[in-house]
């Protein structure tokens, strides 16, 4: 089937992926980019601010919004197999240029995350060697999370580069460890606190949320306070918590059996991972209301007040290592993403010497070193200035508001339908409608929340970013294709 703008046509020899990943690999890759333990670690202090205790329902409430993204990401995986991932199942709907627009704001995003999180994992095993006593390591003046941010970026690239089967297992089993080392923790304060049905039912109603941590989460300009208007603020942070499932969407061409496995690692990792942030967020805040004079709302580091009040300071220190492997998971499976979606731009001639595979480990290795060196140099450009915490704070809401706009895009090509997908998607049409409209609504509260109030400087930049990335991408793909007749062509396989 060849076909072209509004279809996908089949990729030239040496541009297809190929492998044979099973659906342990692709959770790994949907896992990693979540990135859970840190989830844990940073949103619940900043959507307990906002919802006060209420933390738990928060997040459930996220994953209930997430289902619809979830269920039309899995729609058009279970018909399309490519890893071009949003940027084919919208260009099959909506045509080509819209469609590779969508890869490319989708690309931004997963670098997003990838260049925050290597700092990170330097930062953590910092915050470890502080708990241990000693005091900050310098090399020559660069402050040790600094290097260990720069290794961490450059081990992703060759991992990623080498062996995507290896890569994408590591993914899984180290995010498997840190969060063990969370849930460990969990069951300490469970056995500990003995709470009662109420004091767990309190975790589920909206309460009244300090006036300091509230205005700390909105930024100073509103959105917290408690009560179901701070739920309704505090379901950002849930929904951020939930961002890259996606992800082994990307690996279509690379699994084994991609209609069957990456629609069940979306959905299960939705589901799965949706009952494990409640259950940890429980914990959060019951542990917190036992230890007299602390909030959860007011700790930078709620893990590790938890940890060593609870079982002991060296268990703090784990968690630390435990969240540094878990920076190190993410970085390395957003990675992985982002360069396969460099790859499908450079197949459809947008970014041209990128869409070539690796003639020995079967990878597309141009992308992941351009990917690579782009996000180290994003790193090493930024983030020395700010600090670790910083710079992932503001390279992640670049990379979330980015595919917060991609999701939009799926929803809308969901519901649409294309003419050579339209057979092939699950539901009927009414139902798809339904599923799209229900998702939008759910995009659309996060996004607007991130915008209004107006955040402070420099935090209001960043939707500026993504405008000026979105209009550079335009750009390109007029610039590259300036008649529909040249239009790009969308690589996969349609069912």
């Amino acid at each position: 089937m060849d076909l072209s703008n509004d279809d996908i046509s089949g990729p030239r020899a040496g541009e297809r992926l190929g492998g044979h990943l099973g659906l342990a690999a692709v959770i790994g890759l949907s896992v990693s980019v979540i990135a859970p333990s840190m989830a844990v670690a940073f949103n619940a202090t900043l959507a307990a601010g906002a919802a006060g205790d209420a933390v738990p329902l928060v997040f459930l409430l996220g994953a209930v919004i997430m289902v619809p993204i979830a269920l039309a990401f899995a729609g058009f995986s279970r018909a399309i197999s490519s890893a071009g991932s949003a940027m084919t199942f919208v260009g099959a709907s909506l045509g080509a240029r819209p469609g590779a627009l969508a890869g490319w704001v989708l690309m931004l995003g997963y670098a997003g995350f990838a260049a925050g999180s290597c700092g990170l994992a330097g930062n953590f095993v910092d915050a470890a060697m502080a708990g241990l006593g000693y005091p900050p390591v310098s090399f020559g003046g660069v402050r040790l999370w600094f290097m260990l941010g720069m290794a961490t970026m450059i081990g992703s690239t060759v991992l990623a580069y080498s062996n995507v089967d290896v890569a994408t297992r590591l993914m899984l089993w180290l995010e498997g460890v840190s969060l063990l080392a969370v849930l460990a923790l969990v069951v300490v304060i469970m056995v500990t606190c003995h709470p009662g049905a109420r004091e767990l039912a309190h975790g589920f109603v909206p309460g009244r949320a300090s006036a300091s941590a509230s205005a700390s989460a909105s930024g100073g300009g509103g959105g917290g306070g408690g009560g179901w208007s701070g739920v309704g603020y505090a379901i950002v942070f849930a929904f951020l918590s939930f961002g890259g499932f996606e992800g082994a969407a990307t690996l279509g061409e690379e699994t084994a059996n991609p209609r069957r496995d990456i629609p069940r690692a979306m959905i299960g990792t939705i589901a799965t991972l949706g009952m494990i942030f409640v259950i940890i967020t429980l914990a959060q805040v019951i542990g917190f209301a036992h230890i007299p004079g602390a909030s959860l709302a007011a700790a930078d580091a709620p893990l590790d007040v938890l940890a060593t009040h609870y079982v002991a300071p060296w268990f703090a220190v784990a968690l630390d290592l435990a969240n540094a492997v878990s920076a190190f998971a993410c970085t390395l499976g957003a990675v992985t993403a982002a360069a396969r979606l460099a790859f499908a731009l450079g197949r459809a001639g947008i970014l041209p010497g990128l869409g070539r595979v690796h003639p020995v480990h079967g990878t597309p290795a141009l992308a992941v070193i351009a990917v690579g060196t782009a996000c180290l140099a994003a790193f090493c450009l930024f983030a020395p200035a700010v600090g670790a915490g910083r710079f992932y704070g503001y390279a992640s809401t670049i990379g979330a508001l980015g595919v917060m706009v991609v999701y939009g895009a799926v929803l809308a090509a969901f519901c649409v339908g294309g003419q050579a997908v339209r057979a092939a998607l699950p539901g009927s049409g009414p139902a798809r409608l339904a599923i799209g409209l229900a998702g939008a609504i759910g995009v659309c509260w996060p996004l607007y929340n991130t915008l209004y109030p107006v955040p402070a400087y420099p935090d209001r930049l960043w939707p500026y970013v993504v405008l000026g990335w979105i209009g550079l991408g335009a750009g390109l793909i007029l610039h590259r294709f300036p008649r529909a007749r040249r239009a790009p062509a969308l690589e996969g396989t349609v069912s």
